[in-house]
């Protein structure tokens, strides 16, 4: 009922007259409107709020033919509050972007690392805001480094499958024991390489999880009392 009012446009008796085609029940223009009104008190107003509410708003850009488009989203909903095709991606531009949006009072903003772009501006701008890394740049060397160390890893598990394969097939006693010296070492230089790959791996689960500025689940800002590394 409420996509159909909300999304759709459709007024009571429109939902009504879609209620009966349906055989949905009750479908009556009384009671469909009693229901819309007991929906309407049961959400806060928009236009007047006593106490200050926190929304964080998400910005970037994307391109379409090396044209930018300036992309802003409520992160919770992750409706589109405001998206443009913009002649550059300069901080005035971003401004005007954003004065658009109405009169907004940031109090935590997530954004990139510093460049071209809001950025720019928004720091001096925003003064009294809460500054927090964009963990999809700050984190991708350490993802990166992640990959390239269980690579090594399964390289390694290569190479001490090989040796052991190697003593197997070893005669005599001299040849035994010399490729049981290098099966030895690929076991110890394997379990080194999973060691390393499994402690990075560990350590940015923990750190993504504990920075991310609203829960997995159900998408609340989560206050510092709630974070635990």
């Amino acid at each position: 009922m409420l996509m159909l009012r909300l999304e759709g446009n459709c007024s009571i008796p429109s939902l009504s007259s879609i209620f009966k085609h349906f055989d949905y029940e009750p479908n009556s223009v009384g009671y469909l409107s009693e229901s819309l009104q007991d929906y309407g008190r049961s959400v806060p107003s928009t236009l007047s709020m006593p106490h200050q509410k926190v929304v964080f708003y998400l910005s970037d850009e994307i391109f379409a033919i090396r044209a930018p488009i300036l992309v802003t989203i409520d992160a919770q909903s992750t409706a589109i509050l405001k998206i443009e095709l913009a002649s550059d991606r300069s901080a005035k531009t971003w401004e005007t972007h954003f004065n658009d949006l109405g009169p907004i009072a940031f109090t935590v903003l997530a954004w990139p690392p510093i460049g071209c772009g809001p950025e720019s501006w928004l720091p001096s701008a925003c003064q009294d805001g809460f500054w927090v890394c964009d963990q999809f740049h700050e984190f991708q060397d350490l993802f990166n480094r992640c990959h390239q160390l269980e690579r090594k890893a399964y390289s390694a598990i290569g190479k001490e499958l090989e040796a052991a394969e190697t003593f197997a097939n070893a005669k005599s006693e001299a040849n035994l024991q010399k490729r049981l010296d290098q099966y030895e070492r690929a076991r110890q230089a394997c379990e080194h390489a999973i060691e390393r790959y499994d402690q990075l791996d560990l350590l940015l689960a923990m750190l993504s999880e504990s920075l991310h500025l609203c829960s997995a689940r159900v998408g609340f800002v989560r206050l510092k009392m709630s974070v635990q590394i």
